[in-house]
């Protein structure tokens, strides 16, 4: 109560003095001049009735204005609901406030009917719509992107159609105004950006978010849960509504695997930050409790493996499930099947080599394929059935230096880039999907992520898909340049 009687007075203190000077200015005006009376012109006298007059109502529109802006626009709306009043909304609230300010001193002041005001500036406006067609169009646009809420300032969206992407950073009566980085900005009049379509990066900032933990099967379910919990509802950032949650997802050689559920509003906290968090308490958790985690089981593969023919699935069934198409329909997917080449390979076989220029996707159908994802990596991946590489050479121009070789007789299928585009390539809309999955691909490898954004401090979620989306951009235009 006291922070809102000291912003009151703050936003009042001035308008409220200069009512309180007028006021006295012209009620007392024979008492303050009447020694000067005699030596003051009549006209002067006049004036300084009017002006004190004018004085008056203008203090009047003021502190109504300001009263608006505190109690309505700020601590009602604001601060007790959490909604931000558009700016746009603001001001044409006090443009409303003035004129009607203007039309009472007209009235009331100077005498003027209203009537005849009314009828002169019905004329006018006719005149003035007519000059001022796509201006006005430019405003009502404006005004319709705030309260429809398309888009707000500091959102990321991008434009398909104009191939741009970038931060909201203005959204005045008559632009939007787009930061694309730091040094330069794309300003588009409102009627144009209304009758575009928009990508919303930012559109829900609310999201769920889980990874899992594994813990040894002698760890009791009920005391992880607990702890997972506890441990949830006391990081900074994670909502209380949705609740978080711990669900068993897994049971294995390597233990229990669980999946811990929570929900952030990426607006404020990074559920990268969360996850953090989560493993520094569980570890303190785990050094003072019988809890312990578990320990992978190493897995080995006799040289001779031969796995069940696609693991129970067709190829196309591989094809439809593989992550990298998963927000494309199922007609596009049938398509990129079609355009798929079926490779077979004999053990040892080099399908890709650290110097070669690839840019093709490739998923295992049968067989498995050891994988080094750089020529120095001490680490061997194996590719399974299902298992895909290459996503990264087949949507962008960045070179990556993996090796790929048969480690038993493979079946495998690739998709070169230029036959992905064909498909889903007709608009740059359909790269969305590309960018989006892109990002979820490279975040969990350092090399990855450095080398899309060339060692560069790595950019936050929505600065991240664009950046991406930009590349796959560039490399669908490359291709259709060649053609």
């Amino acid at each position: 109560m006291l922070n809102v009687i000291k912003r009151t007075g703050k936003v009042l203190f001035l308008p409220l003095s200069m009512f309180a000077i007028s006021f006295l200015l012209y009620y007392y005006q024979e008492k303050i001049f009447h020694k000067l009376l005699f030596l003051l012109h009549r006209q002067v006298i006049v004036f300084i009735e009017v002006a004190s007059q004018i004085l008056i109502a203008s203090t009047i529109a003021w502190s109504i204005d300001a009263c608006v802006k505190l109690f309505l626009w700020e601590i009602f709306l604001k601060d007790k609901f959490g909604f931000e009043v558009p700016k746009i909304i603001k001001q044409l609230v006090s443009v409303f406030i003035i004129i009607i300010c203007i039309l009472l001193v007209i009235n009331i002041v100077f005498k003027q009917s209203l009537s005849g005001l009314a009828i002169t500036s019905g004329s006018l406006g006719l005149v003035l719509g007519l000059a001022l067609q796509n201006l006005l169009s430019d405003i009502f646009a404006g005004l319709v992107i705030n309260l429809d809420k398309t888009f707000q300032v500091g959102q990321m969206i991008i434009l398909p159609s104009l191939s741009k992407f970038g931060r909201v950073k203005e959204i005045t009566w008559r632009t939007t105004v787009l930061e694309l980085d730091k040094n330069s900005f794309y300003i588009m009049p409102n009627s144009l950006v209304s009758a575009m379509a928009v990508v919303n990066l930012s559109s829900n900032t609310i999201k769920r978010n889980f990874f899992t933990i594994s813990f040894d099967e002698s760890a009791s379910i009920e005391k992880v849960i607990k702890n997972a919990l506890d441990i949830l509802n006391s990081i900074k950032g994670v909502l209380f509504d949705p609740e978080p949650e711990v669900l068993i997802s897994n049971y294995s050689n390597n233990g229990t695997e669980y999946k811990i559920v929570y929900w952030v509003d990426e607006s404020k906290e990074g559920a990268f930050a969360v996850k953090q968090e989560f493993m520094k308490k569980i570890s303190e958790v785990m050094k003072i409790s019988d809890l312990k985690s578990s320990i992978p089981k190493k897995i080995v593969y006799d040289d001779n493996y031969q796995s069940k023919k696609n693991f129970g699935f067709g190829a196309l069934n591989l094809v439809l499930k593989c992550k990298v198409f998963k927000d494309y329909s199922k007609e596009i997917k049938n398509q990129l099947f079609e355009k798929s080449i079926k490779h077979t390979l004999d053990i040892n076989t080099c399908l890709v080599n650290t110097t070669d220029k690839n840019d093709s996707l490739y998923i295992v159908l049968d067989g498995l394929i050891n994988y080094k994802e750089t020529p120095d990596s001490t680490s061997i991946k194996i590719f399974m059935p299902g298992d895909f590489f290459g996503a990264v050479s087949m949507l962008t121009d960045v070179h990556l230096d993996f090796e790929a070789v048969a480690k038993t007789s493979v079946v495998i299928l690739e998709l070169k880039s230029s036959d992905f585009f064909e498909v889903i390539g007709k608009d740059s809309g359909s790269i969305t999907p590309a960018a989006k999955f892109l990002y979820k691909h490279i975040k969990r490898s350092k090399y990855l992520m450095n080398k899309i954004f060339e060692d560069r401090q790595i950019p936050k979620n929505e600065q991240a898909i664009g950046i991406i989306f930009n590349l796959i951009n560039q490399k669908m235009l490359s291709g259709k340049n060649e053609l």
